[in-house]
């Protein structure tokens, strides 16, 4: 018998999936709010988190294929931000052709201004939770996140300029034509 005949846990489930897309609504629009606010696009909201997330500082390289964008999109955010004080390039030390993206304390500044309550929040509500808890939480998350991500492959090539291999339920297979 699996755990959810076991638990009765349809309904739960059922929840638990309109939790998650509540969720995402809510964090939709709070990224739409904070871009607003500090005055960038979605996409430059979201390199400035990856940004935040390696400690600040990466290669215009290694931005470019985790925000997956082409060499002369970075480019670009990449100006964007520096126009914006948020970011600067700064050549590496042992190989001048690097240029490494530093987020400068303006950024930090503006992130702590606009996540620092809900991140404060969070970790509150965590405060809360059993051990066990919290590990079921952060495997249950790390899970989905992985299922998003598999999704967001599966259908990028539709996103993407001269995508060859995108194929809509409504135009069949690339090689029916």
């Amino acid at each position: 018998m699996d755990r959810e005949a076991e638990d009765g846990g349809e309904d739960l489930v059922a929840q638990v999936g309109e939790a998650l897309a509540r969720l995402q609504q809510a964090l939709t629009r709070l990224d739409a709010a904070a871009a607003a606010y500090m005055g960038v696009s979605a996409t430059d909201l979201q390199s400035l988190a990856i940004l935040l997330r390696h400690g600040g500082t990466m290669t215009a390289g290694q931005l470019a294929a985790e925000s997956r964008l082409t060499p002369g999109s970075i480019t670009a955010l990449i100006d964007r931000l520096e126009r914006e004080g948020y970011a600067q390039r700064v050549r590496g030390e042992t190989d001048r052709r690097t240029v490494m993206v530093e987020l400068t304390p303006r950024a930090y500044e503006l992130a702590d201004e606009t996540y620092g309550d809900i991140a404060a929040a969070g970790r509150d509500l965590a405060r809360g939770l059993s051990r066990r808890d919290l590990i079921a939480i952060r495997d249950f998350l790390d899970s989905w996140c992985a299922v998003q991500l598999q999704q967001v492959e599966r259908l990028a090539p539709c996103g993407e300029e001269g995508a060859d291999s995108c194929v809509r339920p409504e135009e069949g297979s690339p090689d029916d034509a």
